[in-house]
């Protein structure tokens, strides 16, 4: 057992079936996987009063993290946990324009500011909840944040990371989710983000960089803090599972040509291994797709994290489910 969980990140000890044989969710059809996946990160990330906690980042709270478990709570059919989460996001975080302060520490909120990929998830995960719960109020709960990422993170048609980053012309290209665009009916800023994701990666030719300028030309860029080059990251990992989960063809054709990602970061971290799982999809190939699908489960199994165990569960419900939505 000790070598079922410890050999993936050192990548020996037998068959990818072996190192995963004892890890929890590792065994069913792969929607039960996915649920199990879903169940564990609420489990262990949930505060029964709603909160998200990083509890391997000092017990701080992001709004992605919230609208992650939003997320997850829909697509699990869990109406009392998505109303747990959403009533904390909604008492503490959310801002008079409607959008989301991003971090909460220490009992307040730290930074005020705005993250575009929580604002969009969250509206999302409100859109599926009012559809799923027939609950129209939500629903115009998420128009109203779609409107106000409109008049404040958006450029151009394409998602800025912020409003602290739209006169910078600063995007993150992880923040691109085309599924939750084509549930909030805002298929130009698909259609415009779509085309920087495609350019920043030379059609998935490249990895996808953290942090990209809106230019003209769209081109990758060091972190906003000056510090490093442009790299392949946490961020960026996400970038391929978002495409790979869309209903537009190329979309789906751009995270098919991703390949270089088996070699662009450390396979040890959960994220980076469900990227390329979601390569794999997106080029049809299920059975290695599944079985770097259960090396992340086993990763985050060897070494907890609440990131690992959101993109786990998330690129589970994703790539093998339709609990999020079908195309």
């Amino acid at each position: 057992m000790v070598c079922a969980v410890v050999a993936v990140a050192a990548g020996g000890c037998g068959s990818d079936q072996d190192q995963t044989a004892a890890v929890p969710g590792t065994t069913g059809t792969p929607r039960q996987r996915a649920v199990a996946a879903g169940h564990a990160f609420l489990r262990r990330y949930v505060d029964p009063d709603g909160r998200v906690v990083r509890r391997d980042q000092g017990g701080d709270t992001v709004s992605e993290g919230q609208a992650y478990a939003m997320l997850v709570a829909v697509a699990l059919n869990d109406r009392t946990t998505f109303d747990r989460v959403w009533g904390w996001t909604a008492k503490r975080l959310r801002r008079p324009d409607g959008l989301l302060s991003w971090h909460w520490a220490g009992g307040t909120v730290t930074d005020r500011q705005p993250s575009a990929d929580a604002d969009l998830d969250a509206a999302h995960a409100l859109r599926l909840a009012a559809r799923r719960w027939r609950r129209p109020g939500l629903a115009r709960t998420a128009r109203a944040m779609a409107d106000a990422m409109r008049g404040a993170e958006i450029r151009d048609g394409v998602v800025m990371a912020g409003p602290w980053a739209t006169a910078r012309g600063l995007t993150n290209p992880s923040y691109y989710d085309p599924r939750a665009l084509a549930a909030l009916h805002m298929d130009d800023v698909a259609r415009a983000t779509r085309a920087l994701v495609a350019t920043v990666t030379a059609g998935g030719s490249r990895p996808p960089t953290d942090w990209a300028t809106l230019g003209p030309p769209a081109a990758p860029t060091s972190p906003p803090s000056g510090a490093g080059p442009p790299a392949y990251g946490y961020d960026a990992a996400r970038v391929a599972i978002r495409l790979a989960a869309s209903c537009d063809p190329d979309d789906r054709r751009i995270a098919a040509n991703l390949t270089s990602l088996k070699t662009a970061a450390p396979a040890r971290h959960p994220v980076f291994t469900v990227a390329r799982a979601a390569v794999a999809h997106a080029r049809r190939d299920g059975a290695h797709s599944a079985d770097l699908l259960d090396q992340a489960s086993a990763q985050d199994h060897a070494q907890p994290t609440y990131y690992g165990a959101a993109w786990v569960a998330l690129g589970r419900l994703l790539l093998d489910t339709d609990l999020l939505g079908r195309c």
